[in-house]
């Protein structure tokens, strides 16, 4: 009996082993990576546009754990930092004049009344456009829908 507890042990330790070693691959090679928190000014409903490697602006900020991308109140962020590769949790909070921090539901598994994010998409350098980017809508899904076609398209 004490000899089969002690292969159970090994085993355990040997299993466990293997997924740190391969949560630090991955974590190493940017399958995974920071968290990343959006930071929406004021009461913005729309189209969320964020470039990326634009010399003229910030780099990314941080908060604890958190990468921070800035987002103004027409909807526009800009970074001097290369967009953000890899799987990564990301929150959006909506930051009001007076600093009141209110969370944005992303989530998918979310009923349609209670989301506010949607059409997540990424912009690659292509027909003259120079940055890497990306866009998301900020609203409900009706809003969404009224707002297809005016979705952003980089110039």
């Amino acid at each position: 009996m004490a000899t089969t507890v002690k292969k159970a042990v090994i085993i355990m330790v040997a299993l466990a082993t293997a997924v740190m070693a391969l949560a630090v691959i991955a974590v190493s090679v940017g399958f995974f990576g920071k968290p990343i928190q959006y930071e929406i000014a004021g009461p913005y409903q729309g189209w969320v546009t964020v470039i990326y490697e634009n010399p003229h602006c910030q780099t990314l900020g941080t908060d604890g754990v958190y990468l921070v991308v800035h987002v103004d109140e027409t909807g526009n962020g800009c970074s001097s930092s290369p967009i953000p590769q890899g799987w990564r949790y990301t929150k959006f909070v909506r930051i009001s004049k007076d600093g009141k921090r209110t969370t944005l539901v992303s989530s998918s598994w979310a009923s349609e009344q209670s989301r506010m994010i949607w059409a997540g998409a990424v912009m690659t350098p292509q027909g003259g456009y120079p940055h890497m980017g990306e866009i998301f809508f900020i609203g409900t899904a009706d809003q969404l829908k009224d707002a297809w076609s005016r979705q952003p398209i980089p110039k």
